[in-house]
C-alpha cells in the first residue's frame, strides 16, 4: 500500500526530527537497515549446504542413522549461516 503525499511529508519531517534529537539512534537505525540483507554469494554457500544436507540425509536412511544426523546438522548450519550477518 502507497503512502499519500500528506503521510510521506508527516514521515519525512518524523524522521527529520529524530535525526535531530538523536542523532546517534539516527546513524545505529540506518547503519542496521543497510546491512540487513545477506550477499549473493552468502546465499549461494547456504544453498550448496543446505542440498548437501539433505543428500546426506538421504543417503543416511539407506546406510546409517548417524548420517541423517550430520546431514541435519549441515543443513541447520547452512540456513544459520545464510540468516546471520
Amino acid at each position: 500500500m502507497t503512502l499519500t503525499d500528506e503521510e510521506r511529508r508527516l514521515l519525512d519531517v518524523l524522521e527529520a526530527s529524530l535525526k535531530a534529537d538523536d542523532p546517534k539512534l539516527a546513524h545505529d537505525l540506518d547503519a542496521a537497515e543497510q546491512g540487513k540483507r545477506p550477499t549473493m554469494g552468502r546465499l549461494i554457500a547456504a544453498g550448496v549446504a543446505v542440498l548437501l544436507g539433505v543428500l546426506l540425509l538421504v543417503l543416511g536412511m539407506s546406510f546409517a542413522w548417524w548420517l541423517c544426523v550430520v546431514g541435519f546438522m549441515v543443513m541447520l548450519a547452512g540456513v544459520t549461516f545464510a540468516l546471520l550477518k
